[in-house]
């Protein structure tokens, strides 16, 4: 069993801000929005995905 990776959110979130999107790597990369606390809702994703958000993220500069 792979031990889930603490929860991160991007350098441009405010900070301690909790309105944001959270990312962290366990078996399969996850997603969570913060506004829901401690009981928020996690999405799994597949790595390809994972990564495609990555990277549009990181050159895209509407996002």
């Amino acid at each position: 069993m792979i031990v889930p990776s603490p929860w991160r959110k991007s350098s441009r979130s405010p900070s301690g801000g909790n309105n944001c999107v959270e990312a962290r790597l366990a078996e399969t990369p996850q997603l969570s929005d913060s506004r829901h606390g401690g009981v928020r809702p996690v999405l799994p994703v597949t790595t390809a995905d994972y990564l495609a958000l990555l990277h549009t993220v990181k050159t895209d500069p509407t996002v």
